[in-house]
This record gives C-alpha cells, sequence and structure tokens, in this order.
C-alpha cells in the first residue's frame, strides 16, 4: 500500500515538472540568448520598413545635383540642363541680360542651360554662350510661366526706363535689334546722294549686301502699317515702331508677317532677295522715317548700329 502510494506521489510529481518545466526553460534560454522580442501588434507589421527612406534613383540624385548647380550660378558641363522655349510668339537670345539681341527662339525649341542668373538662363548658343529670359523657358526644376513676367506677355521686353516714345535706346528694350540675322560686314550704299544708273539720285535708306533668303528682323515692338509691292522695290513690308519710327524694307523675297499685325523687337518679318526694278543685286534696302514722316539717315537713330560703308 505503501509502495502504492509512493507511486502516485512520484507521478504526480514527474506531471508537476513537465507542466512548469517549460516556462522555466524558456526563462533560462532568455537569460543565455538576450531578451525575447515581443511579437509586432497585430496589423503593424514591415511598418518600420514602410517609413524607411528607399534608395536613392542614381538619375534623380544627378538632376537634383544639376539643379543646384545651377541655381548657384555655376556654368559645367557636367551640370547643363536641357529645357523647352514655352513662349506665344518669339523669345530673343541676346549676348547679355537686356544685352544685343542675335538670334531668337520659337515655341518646342529645345535649349542646353548652363547656369541661371536673376530672371535669365545663361545658354549655349551654338558654340557660344548666350541669354533668354528664364519666364519663357521649361526646364526640370524651373518651371515655366513662374516668376516675374516680361511687361509685354509673349515677348522679352526690357522694364522702360522713361517715356518709351520719347527716344530710340536700347535700354529700355523697345527698339535696336539688327535687321538682318546675320548681319553683312559692310554697307554698299549709304544715305544721301549718289549716282547711279537705276532707282533715285537721293538714296533715302542704306543697302545691305546680303544674299537671298537671308532672315530680316523687326527693329523693335511695333505694328506692320503696310505690306506689299512696288514695281521698283519689288516685296516690301513698312512697320511702325512704339517710339515714332518707321521702317521700310523692299527687294524682298517674301514677307512673313500681315498688316495690322503687332511685332516684338528682332522678330524675323521677311526674307531679302532682289526683287523689284530699282536693283543690281541681292541686298536689302533699308528706310527709316520719322514720326512726321520725314526719311531720316539709319545712321542717326539712336539704338541702330551698322557697318562702314565700302567704296
Amino acid at each position: 500500500m505503501k509502495i502504492k502510494t509512493l507511486s502516485v506521489l512520484l507521478l504526480s510529481f514527474f506531471v508537476i515538472m513537465v507542466l512548469f518545466g517549460h516556462d522555466v526553460f524558456a526563462e533560462e534560454e532568455g537569460d543565455a540568448w538576450g531578451p525575447v522580442q515581443n511579437a509586432e501588434p497585430e496589423g503593424t507589421e514591415g511598418f518600420e520598413e514602410s517609413i524607411v527612406s528607399p534608395p536613392t534613383d542614381e538619375s534623380s540624385a544627378t538632376e537634383s545635383a544639376q539643379i543646384e548647380v545651377i541655381e548657384n550660378g555655376s556654368a559645367t558641363e557636367s551640370a547643363q540642363l536641357e529645357g523647352v522655349v514655352d513662349v506665344d510668339t518669339y523669345l530673343n537670345i541676346r549676348t547679355s541680360p537686356w544685352g544685343k539681341i542675335v538670334g531668337g527662339l520659337r515655341s518646342g525649341d529645345k535649349i542646353t542651360i548652363l547656369s541661371k542668373e536673376g530672371d535669365w538662363f545663361k545658354i549655349l548658343n551654338g558654340d557660344e554662350e548666350a541669354y533668354i529670359h528664364a519666364y519663357y523657358v521649361d526646364a526640370p526644376g524651373f518651371p515655366s510661366h513662374q516668376g516675374v513676367e516680361p511687361p509685354i506677355c509673349g515677348s522679352d521686353e526690357s522694364p522702360a526706363t522713361g517715356d518709351p516714345g520719347s527716344s530710340a535706346t536700347v535700354d529700355n528694350g523697345t527698339f535696336g535689334a539688327e535687321p538682318c540675322t546675320p548681319m553683312p560686314s559692310s554697307v554698299s550704299s549709304d544715305f544721301g546722294p549718289r549716282d547711279i544708273s537705276v532707282g533715285s539720285s537721293y538714296h533715302e535708306g542704306i543697302d545691305l549686301p546680303v544674299s537671298n533668303g537671308t532672315r530680316l528682323n523687326a527693329l523693335g515692338n511695333g505694328v506692320v502699317t503696310e505690306s506689299g509691292w512696288s514695281d521698283g522695290g519689288g516685296n516690301f513690308v513698312r512697320i511702325r515702331y512704339d517710339n515714332g519710327y518707321s521702317s521700310f524694307y523692299c527687294h524682298l523675297e517674301s514677307t512673313s508677317v500681315t498688316e495690322g499685325q503687332r511685332v516684338a523687337i528682332g522678330q524675323d518679318v521677311a526674307l531679302s532677295d532682289n526683287t523689284g526694278e530699282w536693283t543690281t543685286g541681292a541686298h536689302l534696302h533699308m528706310g527709316i522715317t520719322d514720326s512726321s514722316g520725314n526719311s531720316v539717315n539709319p545712321r542717326d537713330v539712336p539704338g541702330l548700329e551698322f557697318p562702314p560703308l565700302v567704296e
């Protein structure tokens, strides 16, 4: 009987050890290998990973670095950005901010940006550096039509410095573009009396010896007042500018503007040729009249520059 009772007690003790031995073992295991980590609350699996910043995309990092360098005004080959012109009419290319006009761009033209200087982008213009107004350019980090808009929508006219109708100046940006792109290195006939067998003996203009198809530009902001044909001058176009002066181009191949059309400084308005009876070769005859309609020597008009006469 005692043996039976002892057996029962031993069996009970063994069962108790089995039941409580697991917890004891777990605590001992925790002491040996470090605290046992609590399980994540339901619904939070992976949360920690989701807020970790993803690996930086190499192209995005490069573009960000380029934008930073452009904003700092640096110009390096590795920092060049590609942009697209976004303008309603015409965007002038200049030698400096509000500087001399050396070309033009239309909407959709692609450009390479070297740096940003205030409201201007320094760009590659062929093999040379030039400037265009940043307002009309869309580029990574520099959306178009942001910042300060130039005074005339769709152009890049400089802010006026006084009465724009008082005189023709380069400073106010409304007058002073080169009539031809490119300009010739000399003038073939100046303003004034001359002894020739073709046309008038008093030359009321200046002749620029350019080849057929040369681009001709508006000298400033203005309105086309006349466009047509005359026997002596062939195809012609006349533009009245905001400062009161008017230009008269003739012997043209064609015109790209119509009467009543508003034009911007530097905008292409025609192509040169050799049309009309009063011409012995391809050239541009350019006449200038003042606000009273009187012919004036183009060399005397403030803001205009011409090469020397070669006789």
